[in-house]
C-alpha cells in the first residue's frame, strides 16, 4: 500500500512539473507562430499563402496553413475562374498541379484549367477537387486539435484531420451543371468525381421546410444524399425537416408513406408511418422524436441508430396543433429539453442531454387567450387551471424553452396587450425579465416519452489545450492592439 502511495505521489509531482513547464513553452512558441502567421500574404484570393520568406502554404479547413512541399515559388499560380465565388484550392507551378496540399498526378501544369463545380482538365486527364474540407474517417475532436498544434510546432508536419477530396475522372468531355460537384458527359452524370446513376436533366435539390435547398437531391425519380441512392422514390411533398442545433443530423420526411431518413439511414419500415415531432423556426430542441405506429422513437446519433423509447400510441392522428404544441383527439403535447449535470474534479459539466414528449392538458379544455405582439412573439393559451405562453421567439441564453406556464397572471395582461399600447411596445427584453423573475416558468406535464444521449466527456488534456489556446488568443490580441496603437502614434 505504501509503495502505491509513493508511486502515486511521484506521478503527481511529475504531472505538476509538466503542468508548469509545458504551458510556458507552448505559450512562447504560439506567440512566435501567431506573429509569423500574421505576416503571410494571400495569393489571388485563394486558399494559398506566401510566407515572408516566399514559401507556399495551403490553408486546410479548421487546421491552419500547411507547407506545400516542393512547390516552386517563382512559377506558382492559382487556378481560378473569372467569376469564382469561393476561394480556389487549386494551383499549379512548373512541375505539378495541386488540390490543396495534394499533387494531382498526370496533369500538365501548362495546359490545366478549371471547368467549374470543382472539375479541372488539361485536355487529356480530368480531376475533381472538392472546394469543401471534409473530416477524415474516424474523426476525433481532440486529435484534430493536437494535429493543428503539431502543425504550428513542426514546419514539415503534414497530417490533418480534414482533407479535400480529389478524384481522377474518366472523361475529358466534362460539362459542369447544376451545382458544385456535378458535371456530365452526354447522358453520364458525375457527382464529386464519381459516376452517378441518375438523369442529369432532372436534377433538383429537395427543399427544407422554409424553402431552402437541402443536401438531399433528386433527378425526379430517385433520391440521393452524398452520392448514395436512398430506398425511396421522389415525391414533391418530400422535405428535409428538423435540422438539429448542432447541424449533425439531416432528416428527410416523405409524408405520403411516412418514411424517415436520418443522414441517409432509413427508419424501420415495420414502424411506419412515422409522424415527426419537432419545433418550428430556430432549432432549440436538441433533436426531434418520431411517433410510429407501435410507439415513439428517436435517432440516437451517438451510436448511430434508431431507438424506441415508449409504447405510447396517440388517440387518433397526432399533428401540429399550433406552433410547438401538438395534439391528438384527446390531449395537447409539447417537447422539452433537459440536461443532466455532474460534478467532477474538472468542475460541473453536462453529462447527458434529454428530449421529452409531455402531455400538457386536455385538448377540449385549451383555448386561445390572445396573441403576443400580434403573434410575432407567440400566443397565450389557457385551460381550466393554468395559463400558458407558447413562444415563437427563442434565445439560447434567456428564452431557451418553447412553452411556458404563466405563474404570475399579471403577465397575461402584459403579453396580450395590443401593439403600441399606451405608446409602449412589448420587447423581447420584457419577456426575458418575466422569465428571470419567475412570472414565466418552463411548462411541466405528464411524461409520455423521454430520449437521452450521453455527452462525451472531455479529457484533462483537452481542458489544458483549450485553456492554453484561450490564453494565447488574449496575449496575441493585446499585443496586436498595442502594435496598432504604436503605429497610430
Amino acid at each position: 500500500m505504501r509503495n502505491i502511495m509513493v508511486k502515486n505521489k511521484k506521478i503527481w509531482i511529475i504531472a505538476i512539473i509538466l503542468a508548469l513547464i509545458i504551458p510556458e513553452l507552448i505559450l512562447a512558441f504560439f506567440y512566435y507562430a501567431a506573429a509569423t502567421q500574421d505576416k503571410f500574404k494571400n495569393i489571388d484570393k485563394s486558399n494559398f499563402y506566401r510566407s515572408p520568406d516566399g514559401e507556399i502554404y495551403a490553408a486546410i479547413a479548421h487546421s491552419g496553413r500547411y507547407l506545400l512541399k516542393g512547390a516552386d515559388k517563382d512559377s506558382f499560380r492559382v487556378l481560378n475562374l473569372p467569376h469564382h465565388y469561393y476561394y480556389s484550392n487549386v494551383a499549379a507551378d512548373k512541375n505539378n498541379v495541386y488540390c490543396s496540399t495534394k499533387i494531382l498526378q498526370g496533369l500538365d501544369p501548362k495546359s490545366t484549367h478549371l471547368l467549374g463545380n470543382g472539375y479541372l482538365t488539361d485536355g487529356k486527364t480530368s480531376y475533381f477537387c472538392s472546394p469543401k474540407g471534409e473530416k477524415q474517417p474516424g474523426f476525433n475532436e481532440f486529435v484534430a486539435v493536437m494535429k493543428s498544434v503539431a502543425n504550428l510546432f513542426i514546419k514539415s508536419y503534414e497530417d490533418s484531420s480534414y482533407f479535400y477530396k480529389n478524384v481522377r475522372v474518366g472523361s475529358v468531355n466534362l460539362e459542369p451543371i447544376f451545382d458544385t460537384g456535378f458535371a456530365k458527359d452526354g447522358s453520364t452524370l458525375y457527382y464529386m468525381g464519381e459516376k452517378l446513376d441518375a438523369d442529369p436533366k432532372g436534377l433538383q435539390f429537395i427543399k427544407t421546410l422554409n424553402g431552402q435547398k437541402s443536401d438531399y437531391f433528386t433527378d425526379g425519380r430517385s433520391v440521393f444524399l452524398d452520392g448514395v441512392k436512398l430506398d425511396v422514390s421522389y415525391t414533391e411533398e418530400m422535405r428535409e425537416i428538423a435540422t438539429d442545433p448542432y447541424q449533425e443530423t439531416r432528416y428527410l420526411f416523405e409524408p405520403k408513406t411516412g418514411a424517415i431518413f436520418a443522414n441517409g439511414h432509413k427508419f424501420s419500415e415495420q414502424a411506419m408511418p412515422f409522424t415527426p415531432i419537432f419545433n418550428e423556426g430556430d432549432s432549440y430542441i436538441f433533436w426531434p422524436i418520431f411517433v410510429g405506429k407501435d410507439g415513439v422513437y428517436f435517432w440516437d446519433k451517438s451510436k448511430p441508430g434508431l431507438e424506441k423509447i415508449s409504447n405510447f400510441k396517440p388517440k387518433g392522428k397526432i399533428y401540429r396543433f399550433y406552433s410547438d404544441l401538438f395534439a391528438d383527439d384527446e390531449s395537447i403535447y409539447f417537447l422539452q429539453n433537459s440536461e443532466e449535470w455532474q460534478h467532477s474534479r474538472h468542475g460541473r459539466q453536462v453529462s447527458a442531454r434529454l428530449v421529452g414528449l409531455y402531455r400538457l392538458t386536455s385538448k377540449a379544455a385549451l383555448r386561445q387567450v390572445g396573441l403576443v405582439k400580434g403573434g410575432e412573439y407567440g400566443t397565450v393559451f389557457a385551460d381550466d387551471k393554468k395559463s400558458y405562453f407558447v413562444s415563437s421567439y427563442y434565445d439560447r441564453f434567456y428564452a431557451k424553452d418553447g412553452i411556458y406556464e404563466i405563474a404570475d397572471l399579471r403577465a397575461v395582461e402584459i403579453l396580450t396587450r395590443p401593439p403600441h399600447f399606451q405608446g409602449k411596445e412589448l420587447e423581447a427584453k420584457d419577456i426575458y425579465e418575466m422569465i428571470k423573475t419567475g412570472a414565466l416558468v418552463p411548462a411541466s406535464g405528464e411524461e409520455v416519452a423521454i430520449s437521452r444521449i450521453e455527452v462525451e466527456k472531455p479529457t484533462i488534456i483537452l481542458y489544458i489545450t483549450f485553456g492554453i489556446a484561450f490564453i494565447v488568443a488574449v496575449i496575441f490580441g493585446v499585443t496586436k492592439a498595442r502594435s496598432a496603437k504604436r503605429d497610430y502614434i
